[in-house]
């Protein structure tokens, strides 16, 4: 095996053992597989609703569904390193501080990422970018440390109780760095994590606000339940987050490549694929300032994760992803 496939199977491991840790009262359910079938059913029936509003069965879907997810999400964020690196942790060490001298802030939003998949696929590519990219030798010359990054989760189910306390994600996943952080200045750039339940069409003016400081935006499964829910809502969000985003932000989108992401924009509107709504809105549609400043950097209409490519073991069978994906960035 090359060193980089080892690496590679390493992160993976520790991605799947985070989850198992946060999620092993729902694996150990005796009603699991019982439980599973009816939230198989309502996905199958498009009640999005009958999911994510039991909270009985939201240990269920996260120790279901997150394994794979994350590896896929942080398959993803490693295949375009550079392009979040520039973002998260710049080489030039001139960009760390603010204009104020001060250590920088980088906000990542992670819209819909309730079951924790954002999460722990992006905290353990930002450890690597972090503890490669800020060895002692380099810091020593640096006027601070790198961004301090926030994963901001948000959800409009209420998955608290999976996200904080003792053996919730967003500890685990601190825990998990400082235990493998091999010095003091890297257990310094531990990431902040904070769960917040909002419901995406319906936001406040504050949380809207708050929305546009993120210099990462993602929507990873779950643009397909938004026009589920209302169309004509998440095409005026998708205006808004285009018209108000501030220059420089990444927009990554992922969503299932199957006839989910098949959708009716709005009522009266033909149906049409995710991926050529939010082309047509995002590059082609002219926004407030007279026209698109944004642009693809990457796309697929289709591809696969496949889970037995990681030589992953997890007490449930971990399910493969056909996906597309869309990355914006506005100049």
């Amino acid at each position: 095996l090359s060193i980089l496939l080892v690496w590679k199977m390493m992160t993976d491991i520790q991605i799947v053992s985070l989850v198992q840790e946060v999620c092993s009262d729902a694996i150990e359910d005796p009603d699991f597989q019982l439980k599973l079938a009816k939230i198989k059913r309502h996905f199958y029936e498009r009640d999005y609703d009958a999911v994510f509003s039991s909270p009985r069965n939201l240990p269920i879907y996260a120790a279901y569904y997150v394994p794979a997810r994350a590896m896929c999400y942080n398959n993803m964020i490693v295949k375009h390193r550079s392009l979040f690196q520039r973002i998260l942790c710049p080489e030039d060490t001139k960009k760390w501080p603010s204009l104020r001298g001060k250590r920088r802030k980088v906000c990542i939003n992670l819209v819909g990422g309730g079951p924790g998949s954002e999460l722990l696929g992006i905290a353990r590519c930002l450890f690597e970018m972090h503890t490669l990219s800020a060895s002692p030798r380099i810091l020593r010359t640096a006027k601070s440390l790198p961004p301090r990054v926030h994963l901001i989760t948000y959800d409009y189910s209420d998955f608290s109780s999976l996200h904080n306390g003792k053996r919730g994600l967003g500890r685990s996943v601190r825990e998990w760095w400082r235990a493998h952080a091999t010095a003091d200045w890297a257990k310094r750039l531990t990431p902040r994590c904070r769960f917040v339940q909002a419901d995406a069409l319906n936001l406040s003016g504050q949380q809207r606000n708050d929305w546009m400081t993120g210099r990462i935006i993602t929507f990873l499964f779950v643009v397909a339940e938004l026009f589920k829910a209302n169309g004509e809502k998440t095409l005026e969000l998708f205006e808004y987050l285009r018209d108000n985003i501030r220059p420089g932000c990444v927009l990554l989108i992922m969503e299932s490549a199957g006839t989910f992401s098949f959708v009716r924009p709005a009522p009266g509107k033909p149906k049409e694929w995710i991926y050529n709504v939010l082309d047509e809105l995002m590059l082609k549609e002219k926004g407030k300032s007279g026209g698109s400043s944004w642009s693809c950097v990457s796309k697929s209409d289709s591809e696969w994760f496949r889970v037995n490519s990681t030589g992953v073991q997890y007490p449930l069978k971990m399910q493969d992803m056909r996906y597309f994906h869309r990355i914006y960035r506005k100049s």
